[in-house]
């Protein structure tokens, strides 16, 4: 790949996701040993509700989203993906 010139690295990911959590860690480790300050930060899942989609959606859309997303199986019990 091209060679980092120094900028810093943030990565933002969540844990759950083995394959990109596992990609993050090298790529950590490789800036890292070349001197670049590289971090990570770990998000944890959240059940998508009517709540947390309402901050961008607004209540109505929000809560017919979730509605959609159940109707299709897409959640399970808890809200999750």
């Amino acid at each position: 790949g091209v060679p980092n010139r120094g900028v810093p690295a943030l990565y933002v990911h969540m844990p759950k996701d083995r394959r990109t959590a596992a990609a993050v860690e090298m790529d950590v480790d490789e800036l890292r040993s070349e001197g670049t300050r590289a971090e990570q930060i770990l998000v944890a899942a959240l059940p998508v509700t009517a709540e947390l989609l309402g901050r961008c959606l607004g209540g109505a859309l929000a809560a017919e989203v979730v509605e959609a997303l159940r109707q299709g199986n897409l959640l399970d019990g808890g809200g999750y993906f």
